[in-house]
């Protein structure tokens, strides 16, 4: 069992010893300087040994008390940053969001949310998969999915519309990706293991003689649009997310129109988190930044977080 004097001597004490008077040290604790001076003999008491020699017109400090000083001071402004740090982290917006909308359109934009001093800083992890707030300390997350996380509140951001994208090269090869029929002779790039996109999207467009299982898969949307802009392969990606990607010709898409697949991006939270003002203000800004991207493509895609 720790041997701790009492809170109220050391903390007396301590300011007492910085100072030097005790009548600094009652302006600094707002109490009597009659009280710090108990304080402080009730922690020589408790101590058995004299910390400060009391001379008529100043105090010096003890052996004794320059020691318990230094550990002191060390101690209390290690409590002060212990404390400022958890309430700082308190204050943050801690969240999950898929690697993919994490990649390509959050992070670029980000910077804008925290420039804004009154906003909280955002701790951000990325992953693909799911979230449990019962099991790990999140306060919301974008997530991919269907929109069907019970027990949660879940906001759709972007629905996804899958679209194949390629380099300029591949446009001007003995394939060029102007005909549906040329597919079968470039090489899938698949933004995931399953290859799921690249299979619904080929069953819908009716595309014959391609093979969904064929092809480079990566772990992340991200990689696999890196390698379609080398030229390695034509890769399968959201229209909602690449905006950038293709107002700047960095990627191209080849065939007109998108696919629905039926999931999509939400902003998903606890319902007992709706009110924390860190949730309030990410919903806010998220809701101007989707206003913002969807003008600037002059597409209807749904885009519904509301800051309300």
């Amino acid at each position: 069992m720790r041997r701790i004097p009492p809170l109220n001597s050391l903390r007396a004490f301590e300011a007492t010893a910085r100072h030097l008077s005790f009548t600094r040290a009652a302006d600094e604790l707002c109490v009597t300087q009659g009280a710090v001076s108990r304080h402080v003999r009730n922690l020589e008491e408790y101590l058995g040994v004299l910390l400060i020699q009391r001379n008529t017109r100043h105090l010096n400090l003890t052996d004794a008390g320059i020691t318990m000083l230094s550990g002191l001071t060390q101690s209390f402004n290690a409590i002060a940053n212990t404390v400022e740090a958890v309430t700082k982290q308190h204050n943050d917006l801690n969240l999950l969001v898929s690697s993919g909308f994490a990649m390509l359109w959050l992070i670029p934009r980000l910077h804008r949310f925290e420039e804004d001093g009154s906003h909280p800083h955002v701790r951000l992890t990325t992953r693909a998969g799911s979230i449990s707030f019962e099991r790990e300390y999140f306060d919301a997350g974008i997530i991919y999915g269907d929109g069907n996380w019970p027990g949660l509140q879940a906001e759709l951001v972007f629905r996804e519309q899958l679209i194949p994208v390629c380099s300029q090269a591949l446009m001007k090869t003995e394939y060029p990706l102007t005909d549906l029929a040329n597919l079968k002779h470039h090489t899938l790039l698949h933004p995931s293991t399953d290859h799921r996109d690249w299979r619904v999207w080929l069953q819908a467009n009716e595309a014959e003689g391609v093979d969904p299982d064929q092809g480079l898969a990566f772990e992340s949307m991200d990689a696999a649009l890196r390698a379609a802009s080398m030229g390695h392969g034509i890769a399968i990606s959201d229209l909602s997310l690449i905006q950038d990607e293709l107002a700047s010709q960095w990627l191209l898409q080849p065939f007109p129109g998108s696919f629905y697949s039926g999931q999509g991006y939400y902003f998903v939270y606890p319902p007992e988190k709706a009110d924390y003002p860190q949730i309030q203000r990410f919903r806010e800004w998220l809701s101007i930044e989707l206003a913002d991207s969807q003008s600037e493509a002059g597409s209807p895609h749904d885009q519904s977080v509301s800051g309300s």
